[in-house]
């Protein structure tokens, strides 16, 4: 396989990882750990041996110790497991970026035989997707809806040309906006300080306050908010802030439709300067940027309350920057 196969690869799992996820959460706590004579005994153990071996094969691959210990009782949440999976999506993520044919075709000894990268990897995801078969089964023995985590829904969601309705934003759309942020930074919560995550996802009133201060857009797929950013027109170009797509509309192309609207509005605005600040761990937005054109510069903020921060900008007008 090659780089951008794995790439894609890795995409799926975390794809349905996160519905997993997001399917045990209506899980109460004493089903979440009860045994149910499973391989993992519990809900809870199937999840945590999944996030176990992800965490221990990417230590593997990129030569570091694995012999950590995952015990359930250290575990009592959905949450909790969140947490881990959270940083091991950021990791995988930086991890994949930078694989190439030569890297996925070096030899390492697992199980006491030379293997190739590349096919440890297989491995992993197989693993995964394996035991997420096994989660879907508890949840139906004790009575919850399972959701659906087939690669081809994968595939027609991370395929789909860009599609929405894009318009702009008034305060009564102040409280679902502000549930949106919400729902899509979450699962990034342990990654910020506790103030850099509140200044990420304000509540109604802050994201009413706004308004006052530039345009704010809402995008709809199937007539739900699926995604928000808002501008402010400052003397050096525009500012794009309070970007985010649902989890559930993830890979459809509603952030290249917001990144467009706010283009054309500072084009309309004569400011040629695109710039957002965002943290090294989106890296999946760090991504939708760079297709967008923008890229990453020196200039300040380097920080949000203890929360690292980068620059990235775009000159939609002017190509020679120096």
């Amino acid at each position: 396989m090659t780089p951008e196969e794995l790439r894609r690869e890795f995409a799926y799992n975390t794809w349905a990882n996160r519905r997993l996820l997001a399917a045990t959460r209506a899980v109460p706590a004493a089903e979440f750990v009860r045994d149910r004579g499973g391989s993992f005994q519990s809900i809870r153990g199937t999840l945590l041996h999944i996030v176990a071996g992800e965490w221990k094969w990417l230590r593997f691959w990129r030569g570091e110790p694995y012999d950590r210990v995952f015990r359930q009782e250290q575990y009592p949440t959905v949450a909790a497991i969140e947490d881990v999976w959270t940083e091991v999506v950021v990791e995988q993520d930086a991890f994949a970026a930078e694989l190439t044919p030569e890297r996925l075709s070096g030899l390492r000894e697992a199980r006491n035989i030379s293997r190739t990268l590349a096919d440890t990897i297989r491995h992993l995801l197989n693993h995964s997707s394996y035991h997420r078969g096994q989660v879907v089964t508890l949840l139906r023995q004790a009575g919850f809806a399972a959701p659906k985590t087939d690669f081809l829904d994968f595939s027609e969601d991370s395929d789909d040309e860009p599609s929405g309705a894009i318009r702009p934003a008034t305060a009564n759309d102040a409280a679902a906006i502000a549930a949106l942020l919400a729902d899509a930074f979450v699962e990034f919560r342990p990654l910020y300080t506790p103030d850099g995550y509140h200044a990420t996802t304000p509540d109604r009133d802050e994201v009413q306050r706004r308004f006052t201060e530039g345009p704010v857009w809402i995008a709809e797929q199937k007539g739900a908010i699926a995604g928000t950013a808002s501008a402010v027109v400052r003397p050096d170009g525009v500012y794009i802030r309070g970007m985010a797509v649902s989890p559930t509309a993830r890979g459809r192309g509603v952030g290249r439709l917001l990144l467009n609207e706010v283009e054309q509005f500072a084009s309309a605005q004569d400011r040629p300067r695109l710039y957002l600040s965002t943290t090294p761990f989106l890296s999946r937005a760090i991504r939708l940027y760079e297709r967008a054109g923008f890229t990453r510069t020196s200039a300040p903020p380097y920080e949000l309350f203890g929360t690292a921060l980068f620059t990235m900008e775009k000159w939609p007008k002017r190509r020679d920057v120096r």
